[in-house]
């Protein structure tokens, strides 16, 4: 009988939103991750750039640990850049029980004055902001106009936001990073399926409608809110992972 072990990711108890994805199962998990640590982006076989055309999106240069700003022409309202993945290789599994994973670490300049969305999302092409037009999302969303971040998952055009409760988690600060992630659990019904969101490694809230089985990538969005300087949202990492509905048999991996 194969062994699992039950240590997290980084055998942290900080870590509940990665719990289940373990060292000895990386194997049975695919796993898409960026640490932003090269010269420049790969757009060739990693990722689309989808900007207006003054913004920019870039790898920060000699970062510390790495670093991507997506960021806006400079006194121009509603402009930005984002990122998305190549393929959209991301979807809830089909088995019961198994989970697909998302977690960034990010930092805006402007928490007030700009629209942010990261997450999952389909393919979105046109521009930054058709990225909030997908008709499948899982991700947190912070609207112009408000430092709160919010939870939301959108299935065929359906959107589901969740407002968490602890407002001392998802109030955001300027130039100040926040860990975010989710992790989507298949139900045994569909009406069961669910979507678990953590702010800084702290459980902050639930969705368990428009949970969407569509196929997604890895995105994230940046448009500036008003015409004052250049608004920035920076990346330190982006990660997805998800279950390969793989039985072996001494049980599930």
């Amino acid at each position: 009988m194969a062994t699992h072990f039950k240590g997290p990711i980084l055998f942290s108890a900080q870590r509940p939103a990665l719990e289940n994805l373990n060292i000895a199962r990386w194997n049975d998990q695919f796993i898409q991750f960026d640490d932003y640590d090269h010269g420049a982006i790969d757009e060739t076989l990693r990722w689309t750039i989808v900007k207006d055309s003054g913004a920019s999106a870039a790898i920060v240069a000699d970062a510390r640990s790495g670093e991507l700003n997506l960021t806006s022409a400079n006194t121009t309202d509603n402009d930005g850049a984002s990122i998305q993945g190549k393929q959209e290789y991301f979807s809830l599994p089909s088995t019961a029980g198994n989970k697909l994973y998302y977690e960034t670490r990010i930092k805006m300049s402007d928490v007030d004055q700009m629209d942010v969305l990261v997450g999952l999302t389909e393919t979105f092409t046109t521009n930054p902001e058709a990225a909030l037009l997908s008709a499948n999302i899982i991700g947190f969303l912070l609207t112009d106009g408000s430092a709160v971040i919010a939870g939301i998952t959108e299935a065929s055009g359906t959107r589901t936001t969740v407002t968490f409760s602890d407002t001392t988690l998802s109030t955001l600060t300027n130039d100040t990073y926040v860990t975010l992630g989710f992790v989507a659990t298949k139900g045994a019904t569909s009406s069961e399926d669910k979507v678990d969101f953590y702010i800084n490694r702290k459980f902050a809230g639930t969705s368990k409608t428009n949970i969407p089985t569509a196929n997604m990538k890895l995105a994230a969005m940046s448009i500036s809110g008003d015409a004052t300087g250049q608004k920035v949202t920076t990346l330190d990492y982006m990660m997805g992972a998800q279950d390969r509905n793989v039985t072996y048999a001494d049980g599930p991996a």
